[in-house]
């Protein structure tokens, strides 16, 4: 009986003897890894942080001590992310994003990523305070450019953000906030 794609290739690595796991599809930017990047003084991330399988973390990505990135997420360089914070499976942290110390970003987060608007020029940061929470496929939006200058998205120390949230551009969160499942800001909030 004739095999499935998936098992012809499977009884082939099998044969030559190579079960080894698939290469990791190549990234645009260079990536690096906890063994081969320089500690803090040169740039880079320390020893301590954990990035797992599959992660992509871009070179020029800031990590702090005890960061621990899951399986698949994406780090992209110019971001920066305090102590102890987990970056869950499967999140997408931007350039443009500051995140603090504590912090848990559940899977399928994404923090920084642009909107879609025609015409929307984006410029910015988006920082996250200490200790705050953003639980499964929350979605923080980059700020847009506000009077010719750059915007800002933040989210508050000690925040609580439930899953499927939507903190749109340029919002402003303070401290000790909590947001509810599938809670939408809208930008200028």
């Amino acid at each position: 009986t004739p095999l499935s794609f998936s098992h012809a290739v499977a009884e082939s690595i099998r044969k030559k003897g190579a079960a080894k796991s698939p290469p990791a599809p190549a990234a645009k930017a260079e990536v690096a890894t906890a063994v081969d990047t320089p500690d803090a003084a040169g740039g880079g991330f320390p020893n301590s942080v954990k990035v797992g399988r599959y992660a992509v973390v871009e070179v020029g990505a800031l990590l702090a001590e005890g960061v621990v990135v899951g399986e698949h997420a994406v780090i992209r360089a110019g971001a920066r992310i305090g102590e102890g914070t987990t970056v869950g499976p499967f999140c997408l942290v931007e350039a443009c994003v500051q995140i603090g110390s504590g912090c848990h970003l559940k899977s399928h987060v994404v923090v920084g990523c642009h909107q879609s608007h025609r015409g929307a020029q984006q410029a910015g940061q988006v920082t996250i305070g200490n200790h705050t929470t953003l639980e499964e496929y929350v979605n923080v939006q980059a700020p847009r450019r506000v009077n010719s200058g750059p915007g800002t998205t933040t989210i508050g120390r000690d925040c609580y953000v439930m899953s499927h949230a939507l903190v749109s551009h340029n919002c402003v969160l303070g401290p000790g906030v909590e947001l509810g499942p599938g809670v939408t800001l809208a930008g200028h909030v």
